[in-house]
This record gives structure tokens, C-alpha cells and sequence, in this order.
């Protein structure tokens, strides 16, 4: 019986996610076209995939009064999915249910029904009963009682959804359903932030890491190694204690935590050790499983160890703590009970106890940047670390490179996969490795780890195995960097940082990229490179620079006048050849000897004053200092009568030898007829009592030879 048009959107919808309203347009665009009859969803556990289902629902109604079905494999199922679509719908749609125990308001507009009780049914229930059937958990669409039911209907449109499209029986449900129309998967999810953040570590209680060790070195050699060799050589038997201490770590007393145990037997032997744990599985009554799984929820018990309980339809309560005790070989299953525990706003910590190699290439997969489809183009979406965090042990990090080796299939050549690349159009800025992990899937021949496949092959670096390399040799970098123009004011490196990307072939860090290739400096790199020191002192002589004392101060206005003279010359040429500010300049001082050979040239006065005399006429020597006091301190400076060659006789004998040939009187005031009289030999002190106080002075009289015998 059809049911007349009833549904109105005066009842606000609670907004979708943007992946979600993407989906819901998809699908809606596909229904409303009428040109497929079918469309496959994929989104990953816990991304909504029934509140998907409620949205189409509305809007189906609000456009038709064709009857809706919704199909799934459990119970559990039926009640989450029925209560999702009442807060969505509210109550302008009636809802039905038919299940083993409960068959109830069959003829409503939408019904929920399992798969079991809908194929118990089916010669009562015409074909053409609903108008639009959508079929959750969709991959189990290929089994055969499944099938049966869904192939019985011929609706206007058939809708399958699930987390996971691939079944490990080989059976392909796009058979039903089509091609996915839209794919979110779990990774994505977490990535992007709508799961809970995760921090996965990929552990092994006890490998053999010399049976391991001597694998790779098999494989290398050419001998053939299978995953099922490496499955039974180098996992062994579980050590429980082990594990135990490393899950009572990451607890720390607190973590909310679900055990996947591999079966009962196996779940009774970890309870041993986790004695406040309660078990979560099958056999157990379904009200003690409600009571246990409120308990838990509301934190009441903190931890549960279970059997594949947590696969489908049931969602892990805040759990933040999820253990992998060799539970499952499934992939399905594993990213079911994966995805079942990321429904929290807390981190959630995974502990993996892999037990084979397909687990552990599955958590690589995982860590894996993740492809969303949307329609038939594929785009990359890039990871976020702070979302997702896969780390493996040293020894399952030394696994997977041996599983990569095996990988075969890959380009024979270097080249080959070089050119391959080439294809995918990689980028010349951004982290070429990054890229590369997105994009090498594109092409199943190229291998996710080429640096150890083409090892001693013709490998490079990432940037040449990506025709994406920089300038080979530093002097072709040089002539790139010199057409941008660089400065010769100012820090090089931050006006290289500022302009490098100006040409792509150019590194963001020449002094790595370039370090034993012949790299000297920024400077010598941009072709901005400062004179030697004996160029520099060549270029500032053709300046011009003053003799006078400022140097420093003339330097710094000056030398811009040629920009290969550095700013600060004292630092730059510290060790190559530095004196002074005067030596770089080529205004240098005499030497100490030099400079009293020039001053007699100059005359000086044999007079007192030789200070003030100097002070006034040592200009007319450029050469000659300022102080020479100062710069001839520890270079021979005795006096400045010394320096100027007018220097009193040294001897007291000589002194008395020139005063007695100016014939003193034998009587009288000595002393005052000296001092008349001394100026007639400059040589001669005006204080001789104290010019020779410590060179044997005695007296006047002996001074003059007048002294009385």
C-alpha cells in the first residue's frame, strides 16, 4: 500500500558535517537524476553513517510517499539506527520494526528489519513494496542469504553503506551496489579531526630478531622469502607477563580500557592478570552485557576484555585505552573494533600486539597519508601528525622494510621509475617527501620506499629521483642567485630566504645543499663576496682615505663607495691579515726609527718646548702620528726630545766636557753664570743637577772643573 506525500521541512534539521552534506549531494543528485539506479557510500566507522541515512530519509519524504526500508544484520543494529531516524525525523514519519522478537507497525513508512527476519518474509512482501532501500553494513551484501533479500526488491533507488567495502572472502559488493560514490576512510576521518585523536603503537611481545635479521639478508640475495615464512620464523609464542607490564604502564591507573582477546579461552587467561577487568563476549546473558557495558560507560568498571563484540553497531563508550592481544587476523574486523573506539573527544592510545605480517602492513597502511573519493576523482588529503601518530618498534620498523623489499613488481630501473614520477606532476616547492607518500599510490610500480629499492641503483636524493632537483654544481646555483639581483647591503641570508623560491631549482639551504660541493659563504654564494685583505687595502688607497687621526669615522661614510669592502673590516679580516685601521687604509704610521729620521728632516728647535713645537709642525708630515708617545710606547719611545733627535748630551762626563769649554769663572755664583749661559750649547740641560742626578752628579763646582783640590 502506497502512503500518500505527508512530510514537510518546517522541523529544522540538525546541520550534516561537510563530508556528510558532500555524501548527502552525491547521493540526492544520483536519485534525483534517475540515471543510476544505485550508489555505494563508504564512510568509516564512526563518521555517520546512519545520521546520513535519517537526512536522506527526510528529504525522500519531503518529495515522495514511496515506503523506505532499511536493512542490516543485527539487532543492536536495528534499535541505534531506529532511534537515529526519530531524532531526525521526529514524529512526522511512522517507524516500523521487524526483527526475531519483534515484528511491529509493519506497513510504517520506514521499516527496520534484519536481514534474517526480511528473508523469512519474502514470498508475503512484493518487490515493488519499498520505493528506496538502503542496505547498512553493506559489505556483507555478497553473502548468500543477504543477497538474496536484497536482489528480491526493485526499488527506485538501492543505497549500500559501509566503513569498509572490501570483503577477505574476495567477493566484490560493487557487484550490488556499483562503484563507491563517495569515500571517507578511517584514516581521513582521524586526520581531519572528527575521530579521536589516536597515538597507535605497533608492538611485538617477542620476535626473533636474529631469525628476522637473517631474512632480510636471505631476500636480498635473491632467495625467496613469503610472508608465511616470516609469520612462522620470527613471531613467537606470546609472553604475557611482557605484555601485562607494558599495558599496566600505558593505564597508569586511570585509561578507560577495552582487551581484544582472540577467544574465550584466551580472554579467561588474561583476566588472570587483569583481575578487575570483566569479560564482554557472546555467551554472556544480554542483560548482564547491558549492565556491563552502562557499567563501563559511566566509569563505574574501567576495564573490558571482549571477543569481536565491538565490530558493528555497537559503539565503544570513551574508552582511551584500546589493547590488540593478537586479537584478530581480520583487517575488517580490526578496523571495525578500531574505528568502534574513536567515537570520544579524548586521545585514544592503541597498543597493537601484532602477531603477522599483514597486521603490521595494515597499521602502515594506516599511517599512511589517506585518498577521499568523492565521484570519480581522487583527491589527496595531507596528514596532520597531531591527529594521528603511528610508531613501530625498531624491530617491526626493520619488518616492514623487508616487506617493502618484497613488494615486487616495482620499476626494473632507476630511470624507469624516474620517469614514472615525472608522470605524476610532483611539485618543486613544499616537502617533496610528503608529496611523494600521497602521490607514489597513483602508480602501484613505484615503490613507497625508493631510497632502499634503488639503493646503489642510480638513487640520488628524493628531489632527482623527482626530476624536481636543485642546480647539480654551486656554480650554476651562483649564476641563478646573481640574475636575482642580490644586495650588497644588508644580512644575504634573509634576502636569500625572502627571494630563493623566485626560482625553483634553487635550495632553501645552499650551505647544506651546497656543503661539499664546494660551498665558501653566503657572500661568495650570491657573488657578493668582499675583497681579500690586500684587495681591500688596494681599493680604499684609490678612495682616497685622510691622514688624519679619524680613520674609523671616515671609513664608515666612505667605504659604501665600494661595495665589496665590508662594514665591519676589524671582524671580517681577523685572521686574515689584520693590523690596524691605519695599516687597512694604507695611512700607516713610521716606524719608531723612521719617524725620528723624519723629524730632523723637519728641524725641530733644540728649545724647551719641543711638545708644543712638535703639536704644530708634525703635519707636515702626514706619516707621523698625533701621540707618538702612544703609538711608539713599547716600540723604542724614550722622550720627546729623544724622538726628536734633540736629546741633552747622555753622559755626565760629555755635559762637563762642553760646559768647561764655555769657560766658567773660578769665583762666584756658579749656578747663576750657568744659567746665563747654557743655552749657547742646546745640548745642554737647563737642570743638569737633576737630568744627571742618577748618571754621577756631585756638585757644581765639580760640574764646571772648579772644584777646589
Amino acid at each position: 500500500m502506497k502512503a500518500k506525500k505527508f512530510f514537510t521541512t518546517e522541523v529544522p534539521l540538525k546541520a550534516l558535517r561537510p563530508y556528510q552534506q558532500e555524501a548527502f549531494d552525491l547521493v540526492w543528485n544520483r536519485i534525483e537524476g534517475k540515471k543510476e539506479t544505485r550508489a555505494l557510500v563508504v564512510l568509516a566507522t564512526g563518521l555517520g553513517k546512519t545520521v546520513l541515512a535519517a537526512a536522506l530519509a527526510r528529504r525522500w519524504f519531503s518529495e515522495r510517499t514511496d515506503r523506505l526500508l532499511f536493512l542490516v544484520h543485527t539487532v543492536d543494529i536495528v534499535r541505534q539506527a531506529r532511534k537515529e531516524f526519530r531524532e531526525v525525523l521526529h514524529e512526522l514519519t511512522t517507524i516500523g520494526i521487524l526483527t526475531g522478537s519483534e515484528a511491529e507497525n509493519l506497513d510504517a513508512q520506514v521499516l527496520f528489519s534484519t536481514f534474517q527476519s526480511m528473508q523469512n518474509r519474502l514470498k508475503t512482501v512484493k518487490p515493488d513494496t519499498f520505493g528506496f532501500v538502503i542496505v547498512d553494513e553493506a559489505h556483507h551484501g555478497q553473502a548468500v542469504t543477504y543477497k538474496e533479500v536484497i536482489e528480491h526488491f526493485t526499488p527506485e533507488f538501492l543505497l549500500g553503506m559501509t566503513a569498509t567495502p572490501d570483503r577477505h572472502d574476495g567477493e566484490d559488493i560493487r557487484d550490488i551496489f556499483g562503484p563507491e560514490l563517495c569515500a571517507f576512510p578511517l584514516q581521513w576521518g582521524i586526520v581531519e579531526g572528527w575521530l579521536s585523536p589516536v597515538e597507535y603503537r605497533v608492538l611485538a611481545d617477542n620476535i626473533s630478531i636474529m631469525r628476522l635479521r637473517e631474512l632480510i639478508r636471505q631476500a636480498h640475495e635473491g632467495v625467496r622469502v613469503s610472508r608465511k615464512s616470516i609469520d612462522s620464523t620470527i613471531f613467537l609464542p606470546e609472553r604475557t607477563e611482557v605484555i601485562v607490564d607494558i599495558v599496566r604502564n600505558a593505564q597508569g591507573g586511570e585509561k578507560r580500557t577495552i582487551l581484544f582477546c582472540r577467544s574465550i579461552e584466551h580472554l579467561n587467561h588474561v583476566l588472570e592478570f587483569f583481575p578487575e577487568a570483566l569479560a564482554y563476549h557472546s555467551k554472556i546473558p544480554e542483560t548482564e552485557l547491558r549492565r556491563r557495558y552502562d557499567d563501563f560507560r559511566e566509569g563505574r568498571i574501567q576495564t573490558l576484555a571482549t571477543i569481536d563484540m565491538f565490530n558493528e553497531g555497537i559503539d565503544i563508550p570513551d574508552a582511551e585505552l584500546l589493547v590488540f592481544l593478537r586479537a584478530t587476523d581480520s583487517r575488517l574486523l580490526w578496523l571495525q573494533q578500531l574505528g568502534r573506539g574513536l567515537h570520544g573527544t579524548k586521545k585514544v592510545l592503541v597498543l597493537d600486539f601484532v602477531a603477522n605480517c599483514d597486521r603490521v602492513k595494515a597499521v602502515q597502511e594506516l599511517g599512511l597519508t589517506p585518498t577521499i573519493h568523492t565521484g570519480s576523482l581522487p583527491e589527496s588529503v595531507t596528514i596532520d601528525d597531531l591527529n594521528l601518530q603511528v610508531t613501530f618498534t625498531e624491530e617491526l620498523r626493520d619488518l616492514l622494510g623487508l616487506l617493502d623489499f618484497l613488494d615486487m613488481g616495482f620499476y626494473e630501473t632507476y630511470e624507469e621509475a624516474r620517469a614514472a614520477v615525472a608522470k605524476l606532476n610532483p611539485p618543486w616547492d613544499g616537502r617533496l617527501i610528503a608529496w611523494f607518500k600521497k602521490n607514489a599510490r597513483r602508480d602501484p610500480r613505484i615503490p613507497r620506499t625508493p631510497w632502499s629499492v634503488y639503493e646503489g641503483n642510480g638513487w640520488v636524493s628524493i628531489r632527482h629521483f623527482c626530476d624536481r632537483d636543485y642546480y647539480q654544481t654551486i656554480g650554476e646555483a651562483m649564476l641563478a642567485v646573481q640574475v636575482l639581483n642580490p644586495p650588497w647591503e644588508g644580512k644575504l641570508d634573509e634576502w636569500y630566504r625572502r627571494v630563493y623560491k623566485l626560482d625553483q631549482r634553487l635550495p632553501s639551504a645552499p650551505w647544506e645543499y651546497y656543503r661539499d660541493k664546494g660551498w665558501v659563504s653566503i657572500r661568495h654564494f650570491c657573488g657578493r663576496e668582499f675583497y681579500t685583505h690586500e684587495e681591500a687595502r688596494k681599493a680604499i688607497v684609490c678612495l682616497n682615505p685622510p691622514w688624519g687621526e679619524a680613520l674609523s669615522a671616515w671609513y664608515k661614510t666612505n667605504r659604501h663607495r665600494d661595495p665589496r669592502l665590508p662594514s665591519t673590516p676589524s671582524l671580517y679580516y681577523r685572521d686574515k691579515g689584520w693590523v690596524s685601521i691605519r695599516h687597512f687604509c694604507g695611512r700607516e704610521f713610521y716606524t719608531h726609527e723612521e719617524a725620528r729620521k723624519a723629524i730632523v728632516c723637519l728641524n725641530p728647535p733644540w728649545g724647551e718646548d719641543l711638545s708644543a713645537w712638535y703639536k704644530t709642525n708634525r703635519h707636515r708630515d702626514s706619516q707621523l702620528p698625533g701621540n707618538p708617545w702612544t703609538i711608539y710606547k713599547n716600540k723604542g719611545w724614550v722622550s720627546i726630545r729623544h724622538f726628536c733627535g734633540r736629546e741633552f748630551y747622555p753622559t755626565l762626563k760629555e755635559a762637563m766636557v762642553a760646559v768647561q769649554a764655555l769657560n766658567p769663572p773660578p769665583d762666584g755664583n756658579i749656578l747663576r753664570w750657568y744659567l746665563k749661559i747654557y743655552k749657547k750649547d742646546p745640548r745642554l740641560p737647563a737642570c743638569p743637577w737633576e737630568y744627571y742626578a742618577d748618571k754621577g752628579w756631585i756638585s757644581w763646582p765639580h760640574f764646571c772643573g772648579r772644584e777646589k783640590t
